[in-house]
């Protein structure tokens, strides 16, 4: 499995209960940081929301920490699995890394306002140079 995708499947199969969202313990839950910086709480993360209220969560940002301190992005989407008659019998989470497409964004977008900066300046200057002449 790719290092950059996780899968994890919580069903009524399994031999140990499922958490369900108003119950799932904090601390058995990863940190997670919303895209304004807000911590997730228990209730918030895609897969309890798609349990609780049947939806499908697609591509949510989650900020999350590293192991060196630094913070990683990641895609998470998540879903209920429902049975022949349309009771949900389990959920499905897929995480997907996308930290260097976020930094490879954030350097772009870094390279692309000191480019116009420059232009800027650089007009800036040529006015002042030619006021002065």
């Amino acid at each position: 499995m790719p290092r950059s995708l996780l899968l994890l499947v919580f069903s009524r199969r399994f031999p140990f209960p499922i958490p369900r969202p108003s119950v799932i313990c904090p601390a058995a839950l990863p940190a997670g940081f919303h895209v304004d910086g807000r911590p997730y709480t228990p209730p918030e993360w895609p897969l309890a929301r798609a349990l609780r209220d049947c939806v499908t969560i697609t591509d949510e940002e989650i900020s999350i920490p590293k192991p060196d301190g630094s913070r990683g992005t990641v895609l998470v989407s998540a879903a209920p699995v429902r049975n022949s008659e349309g009771g949900v019998l389990a959920g499905i989470v897929v995480c997907s890394d996308v930290s260097d497409l976020r930094k490879m964004q954030d350097e772009r977008a870094r390279l692309i306002a000191a480019e116009q900066a420059a232009f800027a300046t650089r007009d800036l200057m040529s006015t002042v140079s030619h006021e002065l002449r």
